[in-house]
């Protein structure tokens, strides 16, 4: 399970067997309950208004990597991003 405060640093990771599936289903039920509902939000998007920012998911994986790789987004990693970005503005380039 990942949890992701933005008003707390860091992302905090919680790690369940596979015969934990009923207490990973609480603990992410719990942590539900306890996401903070409303935080300052820019102006510029007023669906937004309500939106903390926080967020908990409850993902299978089998290794860690794997989650980094599917979630680079709560790891703050832009680095997938940048390379895609990069790539795309190599082949515009090129076409014109």
């Amino acid at each position: 399970m990942l949890v992701l405060l933005p008003e707390e640093p860091g992302l905090q990771i919680f790690a369940f067997n596979r015969d934990q599936s009923e207490l990973a289903q609480t603990e992410y039920q719990r942590f539900e309950r306890q996401l903070p509902l409303r935080s300052k939000q820019l102006s510029l998007f007023p669906d937004l208004a309500d939106y903390s920012g926080a967020q908990v998911v409850l993902v299978g994986a089998e290794s860690m990597r794997s989650i980094k790789a599917g979630f680079p987004n709560y790891y703050l990693d832009t680095g997938d991003f940048l390379e895609k970005t990069d790539s795309f503005i190599q082949k515009f380039k090129r076409a014109t």
